[in-house]
C-alpha cells in the first residue's frame, strides 16, 4: 500500500472510531453494545468502502488464501465488530463473530471425526479436550452420545432405501443410529439416535442421512449427517465471540492465526462470509 492509500485509510479509520464513540455514548456501555439493523447496515457500508480500490468501479478479481491470512498484518478493531487486516496489500475486514464461529466448528468437527475413526483404545484421542472462546475443556466423550427412543419408530422403506441402509449399516451405526430390521419386509425399527450436546436427532434426521448416502458421488464415509452439522454449528455459534465485544490486540491476532488453519476459513458455520 503506498503512502497515499495509507493516508486515506487512516482518515477513514479515524472517522469510524469517532462514530463508534458517539454510538457508545448513546448506550453508555462500550462492551455491551446492541446493534440495530440500521446501524449494522450503515457500518457494513463503511467497512466495504475501506476495501475499494482507488479507481471506482474496478472489477479486478481478488484471490485470498489461507497462507495470505496467516501472514496478515493486524491494523485494528473497528466498532467492536470487525478486525481490519492487510493481506499482502489488500485491506480486508474480518467479521469477528463469523470468524470465531468457523474456528469453533472446525475444532468440534475435527475432534468428532478423530473420535469416530479411532479404535476406542487410542489414548491420544481419548485425551482430546476442545476449547471454544466461551467454553473450555469440552470432553470428547460428551460430544456425541446415543439416546434410546422412548417409543421405537417403525419406518416403511422403499426398496432402494432399504438397500442403501443395508449397504451402509456399519457406517450408520457409527453415527449412533441403531435399528433392527424385519427380514420379511422392508420395514425398519429405529431404536436410538445420536445426541450432540443438548440436541437429539429424530427419525426424520435418520431418513435425511440415508437419502444423502444414496445420492453420494464419492466415499460414503465423507457424508456427514445434516443433523450433526447443524448441531455443531449451533454450539460453535453460541460459544463464539459476539458483536460488541472489544478485543485485545493479542486476541485479534490469535483469532486471525486460528482462522488461517481452518479448512474453510472464508465462510462461517452457517455459510456467511467471515472476511469482506
Amino acid at each position: 500500500i503506498d503512502s497515499f492509500q495509507k493516508s486515506i485509510l487512516r482518515n477513514k479509520m479515524k472517522k469510524l472510531r469517532a462514530s463508534s464513540k458517539e454510538r457508545a455514548k448513546e448506550v453508555n456501555d462500550d462492551i455491551g453494545m446492541h446493534w440495530t439493523r440500521t446501524r449494522v447496515k450503515s457500518l457494513e457500508s463503511q467497512i466495504r468502502s475501506l476495501t475499494q480500490a482507488d479507481s471506482v468501479g474496478s472489477t479486478r478479481a481478488i484471490n485470498l488464501s489461507n497462507e495470505m491470512l496467516s501472514k496478515a498484518k493486524f491494523i485494528g478493531q473497528v466498532d467492536a465488530k470487525f478486525i481490519i487486516v492487510d493481506m499482502e496489500g489488500i485491506i480486508c475486514a474480518l467479521d469477528q463473530h463469523a470468524a470465531d464461529e468457523r474456528v469453533g466448528l472446525d475444532r468440534l468437527e475435527k475432534a468428532l471425526f478423530a473420535k469416530m475413526n479411532s479404535s476406542g483404545k487410542d489414548k491420544a484421542v481419548q485425551m482430546i479436550s476442545i476449547n471454544l472462546s466461551k467454553r473450555h475443556n469440552i470432553c470428547l466423550d460428551d460430544l456425541m452420545k446415543f439416546v434410546q427412543l422412548k417409543e421405537p419408530r417403525i419406518l416403511s422403506l422403499s426398496s432402494s432405501q432399504y438397500h442403501v441402509i443395508m449397504e451402509h449399516k456399519d457406517l450408520i451405526s457409527k453415527w449412533k443410529f441403531t435399528f433392527t430390521v424385519n427380514e420379511s419386509s422392508t420395514e425398519l425399527t429405529l431404536v436410538s439416535t445420536p445426541r450432540i450436546f443438548d440436541r437429539v436427532a429424530t427419525a426424520h434426521d435418520f431418513i435425511q442421512y440415508t437419502q444423502a448416502l444414496g445420492y453420494r458421488t464419492s466415499d460414503a464415509s465423507l457424508v456427514q449427517p445434516a443433523f450433526v452439522k447443524r448441531a455443531l454449528a449451533s454450539y460453535a455459534c453460541r460459544y463464539s465471540i459476539m458483536f460488541g465485544e472489544i478485543l485485545s490486540e493479542e486476541t485479534c491476532k490469535n483469532l486471525i492465526q486460528s482462522l488461517s488453519k481452518c479448512d474453510m476459513s472464508f465462510v462461517c458455520a452457517h455459510g456467511r462470509p467471515s472476511i469482506v
